[in-house]
């Protein structure tokens, strides 16, 4: 998830003890070789569901709005407008 080269910082946290040492068991129980590893795990995830979360509210929205069958020039529109987002 992280690359050698990226640009990291340092956070501390302040965690009674026995969070600490949940966070330790979960951190090893992960197959992760540090807590500071874990936590990034859990942010990226926390990051993955709020996307998921957000794609799901567009897709309700899509359903629940007003359709039409598309034109001709409705799906040349929709084909110009997707290969322009997926030029490199």
């Amino acid at each position: 998830m992280v690359a050698a080269d990226s640009d990291l910082t340092t956070l501390t946290v302040s965690l009674p003890k026995k969070q600490k040492e949940d966070l330790l068991r979960r951190a090893l129980a992960a197959g992760c070789r540090t807590p500071g590893e874990y936590v990034r795990r859990l942010r990226y995830a926390a990051q993955q569901a709020r996307t998921m979360e957000e794609l799901e509210e567009k897709l309700l929205a899509g359903l629940e709005s007003p359709t039409r069958e598309m034109t001709r020039e409705d799906w040349a529109t929709f084909k110009r407008q997707t290969l322009a987002r997926i030029s490199f």
